[in-house]
């Protein structure tokens, strides 16, 4: 299932190539509760644009068409926990605009994205876990979720 993703309106310029991760950000803080789960208190919006094709369509899929904007952005972050890059580099598209407010800059482009989140899924242990807290489901061309990092402290 694929979205197609392009720029935000009204954001000039195009994002600097990334050679690798950016700066690391400070840790966040932890709390844990008395489950076996350690909860960061920083929770993260990501934003996923799509754009409109020349004659003003939006191109998708036969299955990205039954498929909510939502539903494939819960299915980008399934296959993120599980570690599985080639289950989530189908679900972004060329044009698709990845913003974390953790950092300065979005990552626009499909190599950029996926580049990321393979460094990523590669530097971070396995117990690491995006749990959704909120997502849109309103917009088809725009999501916003809302989410956290969780680890299993069970053995």
């Amino acid at each position: 299932m694929q979205l197609q993703h392009g720029p935000r309106p009204g954001v000039a310029g195009a994002a600097r190539p990334r050679s690798s991760l950016p700066r690391r950000p400070s840790l966040p803080r932890r709390r844990r509760s008395s489950s076996s789960t350690t909860r960061t208190t920083r929770t993260a919006l990501v934003v996923l644009v799509a754009a409109a094709t020349r004659d003003g369509a939006r191109k998708t899929t036969a299955s990205a068409s039954r498929a909510t904007a939502a539903d494939v952005v819960r299915q980008f972050y399934d296959g993120v926990n599980r570690r599985d890059l080639a289950a989530v580099e189908p679900l972004i598209a060329e044009g698709c605009v990845y913003e974390d407010l953790v950092f300065p800059r979005p990552f626009v482009g499909r190599e950029r994205v996926v580049g990321f989140f393979g460094e990523f899924m590669g530097t971070i242990s396995p117990d690491l876990q995006f749990v959704i807290d909120d997502i849109s489901a309103e917009d088809s061309a725009a999501v916003g979720v809302t989410w956290h990092l969780g680890t299993s402290l069970a053995s």
